[in-house]
């Protein structure tokens, strides 16, 4: 598993390990019952402090992605939020793409060029599953 901090973006650490990972499940990178490294050995290959690598793992289990148990580990559980009510899931994905859709606007990028994004994307997830 290959985690990169950026510190020159406004992104929390935390939630640069949690989205790094998610997206290491996603595209199948980390699978079903992969261990993830540590807490203090996180810290120590990103030079992350060490209750900031543990509360994205705190967070990354309490979003079903990981379990953390003591003298296992963490181990990747790749489970979809599906506990969530439809509704749920629909607001916060919304708010995911008007995210995208703003910084997308401040980089130059109109919705049409979003749509052609994710489609190309699409395609090519198909083609390598």
């Amino acid at each position: 598993m290959l985690i990169r901090i950026q510190t020159d973006v406004d992104v929390p650490i935390y939630q640069q390990i949690i989205d790094q990972v998610k997206a290491q499940v996603a595209d199948g990178t980390l699978k079903k019952g992969d261990r993830l490294p540590p807490v203090r050995e996180l810290s120590r290959e990103t030079g992350v402090n060490v209750n900031t690598v543990y509360k994205a793992y705190r967070e990354l289990e309490s979003q079903g992605v990981v379990r953390m148990r003591v003298g296992f580990g963490v181990t990747v559980i790749a489970q979809r939020r599906n506990n969530l009510r439809d509704s749920e899931r629909e607001k916060m994905m919304r708010e995911m793409v008007d995210r995208l859709r703003v910084e997308a606007y401040h980089l130059g990028f109109d919705e049409e060029y979003l749509i052609q994004l994710l489609t190309k994307n699409r395609r090519l997830a198909e083609d390598e599953g």
